[in-house]
């Protein structure tokens, strides 16, 4: 009977510091989400895709220019590949779905259509963090 009520109290002390544990944790978020709200309305959304390596945005406007450039040159690569891997990969999987050879397969992964949605996406990406990167400055 002493060790079922020692360990009935145990459970109960190790219950409320839990329950405790949990009030402070859920106090700290909250001043947390307050502090992170305070800080996020002098901010935009797109801000942290123009960071620089160092994580901060260009200070100069020669240096929002470099790093615009840059974004736009690595951007548009990144954007060609990715609409290259999509709409060919999508092509050869269904020109293979419809019992074609894998030489016709092949065509279909490198038609024109598949270069200019490429050409499209790349385009758009490169553009859209260029001028994500010149937008993020300010003087």
């Amino acid at each position: 009977a002493e060790l079922l009520n020692s360990v009935e109290t145990a459970i109960e002390r190790t219950s409320s510091a839990v329950w405790k544990q949990k009030d402070l944790r859920t106090d700290s978020q909250k001043h947390l989400e307050v502090k992170r709200t305070e800080l996020e309305k002098n901010k935009w959304a797109g801000e942290a895709l123009a960071l620089t390596k160092e994580g901060c945005v260009p200070k100069t406007i020669v240096e929002a220019l470099k790093h615009a450039a840059k974004e736009l040159f690595i951007g548009t690569l990144r954007g060609y590949a990715i609409g290259f891997m999509l709409k060919g990969g999508l092509n050869f999987v269904f020109a293979l779905l419809k019992k074609k050879t894998i030489i016709e397969a092949i065509k279909e992964f490198c038609s024109l259509d598949t270069r200019q949605f490429s050409r499209f996406v790349g385009a758009f990406i490169g553009l859209f963090r260029s001028a994500n990167t010149i937008a993020a400055y300010r003087a």
